[in-house]
């Protein structure tokens, strides 16, 4: 159905809904349309009276409240429309508000430039009504109203017009007419006027007469009212005048001087043999072919009866390109082959006189479609000027992209044409006149495909069947659909060296967005920064320390990102970056309580005993404890002085160098008593005391005991002496080894303050004894150290690993 019945009442409304349910209801659409479009079939859509000369921009008219669509079309399409222009004749010539349907002028309208040749200015365009799935054209005309805007002007300045003196009263000469650009009804030129040049009133010798022609001009003859006498005159200054008709604003004339000179004249106009010709052609005439051979007399004898012939200057430019005239024969010829149609052609037959008399004829030519001519294809892909159509990924489904007009000249089955899409993913839904809207035949997804470019197929009916094909590209509008995803699902562990420098980069927080443009600008930022040690900077995706990392104190931290894209509304991702500080030996051991606040081996502690001390002591390379290597017998009383180092296991160790002095002497305290054999061998009751003092000098004190060697009383309980006095008693005391844990004194030399070891009787070689462990440490770390002034940082070292340490304090 044409677009232009849908804006009628009551049919409107009923041309969209049929549109909508076509597939389901085809019948009763079909039956309703039926009955009414007899009634509705010779109407416009709209017309318009619009003045020439407004100003660009000027108010037209508004479609949809003079089609009356809000009454006929449902609330809901009516609020979603869009309007636009649609290709086709004049609508270059005007824009539309697409939201409210205001008509304009693209620019000033000249009715004189436009319509140069027409008595009716009438403007063709035809707007596109579209709703999400739809599209209704309407046909919209605009008469183009002529105002006086235009004076009659002639194309000379003076005119010589010799005249014989034997001429007779009532003779005619032919004048030049005037030409008024303006053709409206009453402003074209009304008349002619003719007054002596000097302003003398007219003596009526002359007067003017005119009649106008086809193409706009005018035949205007000087009559000759009286006898001339060229002895008596033999020549006139005149002025000729025309006035045109025109009210809005006046009148406006023009006026050309007029200078008769007494002699003899070319009196007769050439005359064609028909006013007016008709001639059909058929489609398959070439150029040069001879349309027909036009004929024309002139009453005149001698050089003003010889005629040429020559086509009009005053019409359509096209003409002479298509057509030509001889000169001589008056032979009507194709330039180019035809095309079915009909053309107007004016052919005028001009005289030899001294002064040219001119005559004109109309020739109709029409193209009988004799040949098949393939059909052309236009695609308006709705994109404000832009040469592809832009589609959202998320539309649906038979949602509109483009309009296609298929244009074929032909008639008959030459001229009905079928067309198709080659895309799977756009189909082409016909409409009438030819149209068809290429709408979305699958869901579409940017980033699968971000473009396509569909191409489109019509085919015509005839023998042989011809076709055209157009292709053009639709880019699918990217929507945020697709949130950020950060690299390794976002949980994220790095190896960072301790003791680094602020602003030092920790790493890069990757992340990817399938989306583009703002959809996929991505943001990062911290959700949780670990107490202030890290930062992102704004605009960046660099984690950097805010503060300086300690492994000592913190061996590992933990900060949680978030990640945004540049959508509306955005979307997000969170991940978690784990920061594993990598440890620098830079922590020397420390005694007291041998310890190494490092990791790995910069903490595994080695013990090295210098070697002078080697033949009565050894050190336990790993847990730093001291033993005899044989018994102590009273020959080994005395002082030993024992150099001991503590050495990590660093790339570059450092260690910590100590001096101690181990103490044999006989317990002062206690004597044995001889039993059976005077020969007694020593115990040694080894009692080690430790005092850090300022040269870092420890001291161990041994006490050596004894004990029967007796053969005979191996295994018999020692006796010992006691030559302390109590009570103020000078005799000592005999006391078994039963009596010796009742004694206070003797447990005080047993158990000294500062953790010293007494050995008992029956002393083995290897026995242990407490020696000062080692440690080393941090200010303010959890663990036990003491520092003194002589330690000695003389390479890197490592702390000593679990099960070591685990080890060592079992055994301590």
């Amino acid at each position: 159905m044409n677009s232009k019945f849908s804006s009628l009442l009551p049919f409107g409304k009923l041309r969209w809904r049929c549109s909508q349910r076509m597939t389901a209801n085809r019948g009763t659409c079909f039956f309703l349309l039926s009955v009414l479009l007899p009634q509705v079939a010779l109407s416009q859509d709209r017309t318009y009276n619009f003045k020439e000369q407004e100003p660009e921009g000027s108010f037209v008219g508004n479609i949809a409240r003079d089609l009356n669509l809000e009454a006929i079309i449902s609330d809901a399409i009516f609020q979603s429309l869009q309007y636009s222009i649609l290709v086709y004749k004049d609508g270059d010539y005007f824009r539309i508000d697409p939201v409210n349907s205001d008509l304009f002028t693209r620019g000033v309208l000249d009715r004189e430039e436009i319509c140069p040749y027409d008595s009716q200015c009438v403007l063709e365009l035809r707007v596109g009504a579209r709703s999400e799935t739809d599209l209704q054209k309407y046909s919209i005309v605009v008469n183009l109203l002529d105002i006086n805007d235009n004076s009659p002007r002639f194309n000379q300045t003076t005119f010589t017009q010799p005249i014989p003196e034997s001429v007779q009263v009532g003779k005619k000469y032919p004048l030049p007419g005037a030409l008024d650009d303006d053709r409206g009804p009453g402003n074209s030129i009304q008349s002619y006027s003719i007054r002596p040049f000097n302003g003398l009133p007219n003596d009526g010798t002359f007067e003017v007469e005119f009649s106008q022609k086809l193409d706009g001009t005018s035949d205007v003859s000087l009559v000759v009212r009286r006898s001339l006498d060229r002895e008596t005159r033999d020549n006139y200054n005149l002025v000729l005048t025309a006035v045109d008709g025109g009210s809005d604003p006046s009148p406006r004339e023009g006026s050309m001087s007029i200078i008769v000179q007494v002699l003899d004249d070319n009196d007769h106009t050439p005359m064609f043999d028909q006013a007016r010709y008709s001639v059909q052609v058929g489609e398959n005439t070439v150029s040069g072919a001879v349309i027909i051979t036009l004929t024309a007399t002139d009453g005149d004898i001698g050089p003003n009866a010889a005629l040429q012939y020559r086509l009009s200057v005053h019409q359509d430019a096209s003409v002479a390109r298509q057509f030509a005239v001889d000169r001589v024969t008056g032979e009507l010829t194709a330039r180019v082959a035809l095309t079915s149609g009909s053309y107007t052609i004016i052919v005028e037959a001009v005289d030899g006189g001294s002064r040219q008399r001119v005559n004109q004829t109309v020739v109709e030519v029409t193209v009988i479609d004799t040949e098949n001519n393939p059909p052309l294809i236009t695609v308006d892909p709705l994109n404000e000027g832009s040469p592809w159509a832009l589609i959202s990924e998320e539309a649906k489904v038979d949602d509109l992209v483009a309009h296609v007009t298929v244009f074929d000249p032909d008639s008959g089955p030459n001229g009905a044409v079928l067309c198709y899409s080659q895309s799977a993913f756009f189909d082409l839904h016909p409409q009438e006149d030819n149209d068809y809207l290429v709408v979305v035949a699958k869901p579409l997804d940017r980033e699968v495909t971000p473009e396509f470019r569909v191409t489109l197929f019509c085919e015509d009916s005839g023998s042989p069947k011809l076709n055209d094909t157009q292709v053009f590209d639709v880019l699918v509008k990217d929507e945020n659909d697709n949130p950020p995803i950060l690299r390794d699902g976002g949980d994220v562990t790095v190896q960072f060296p301790e003791n680094n420098t602020i602003n030092d980069v920790v790493t890069l927080i990757e992340a990817t967005d399938a989306d583009s443009g703002e959809n996929a600008a991505l943001r990062f930022s911290l959700l949780d920064n670990s107490g202030g040690f890290f930062q992102i900077p704004q605009g960046s995706n660099v984690l950097l320390c805010s503060r300086v990392l300690d492994r000592e104190t913190n061996d590992s931290h933990v900060v949680k990102v978030l990640v945004q894209d540049g959508g509306d509304p955005p979307k997000s991702a969170t991940g978690t970056v784990t920061i594993s500080l990598q440890d620098v030996n830079d922590v020397a051991p420390k005694f007291f309580q041998a310890s190494d606040a490092d990791e790995g081996r910069n903490g595994e502690v080695r013990y090295i005993l210098a070697r002078q001390n080697s033949s009565l002591f050894n050190l336990d390379p790993v847990l730093g404890d001291l033993v005899t290597l044989r018994e102590l017998t009273t020959k080994d009383v005395g002082v030993y002085n024992l150099t001991v180092t503590a050495s990590d296991a660093g790339a570059a160790p450092l260690s910590t160098t100590k001096k101690f002095s181990v103490v044999v002497k006989v317990d002062p305290g206690m004597k044995a008593v001889k039993g059976d054999d005077n020969n007694a061998a020593i115990a040694i009751g080894l009692v080690c005391g430790t005092a850090l003092l300022a040269a870092a000098v420890i001291a161990v004190v041994c006490y050596v005991k004894r004990r029967d060697k007796s053969t005979s009383g191996k295994g018999k309980p020692l006796r010992y002496l006691d030559t302390a006095v109590e009570n103020n008693s000078s005799s000592p005391r005999i006391l078994d080894v039963t009596q010796l844990e009742g004694l206070n004194h003797y447990g005080e030399n047993k158990q000294e303050p500062n953790n010293n070891i007494t050995f008992s009787n029956g002393t083995e070689p290897y026995a242990k004894y407490s020696v000062p462990k080692l440690s080393v440490g941090y200010p303010g770390v959890s663990c036990s150290k003491v520092v003194t002034n002589d330690d000695q940082k003389l390479g890197s070292s490592n702390r000593r690993d679990e099960r070591q340490n685990k080890a060592l304090q079992d055994r301590t």
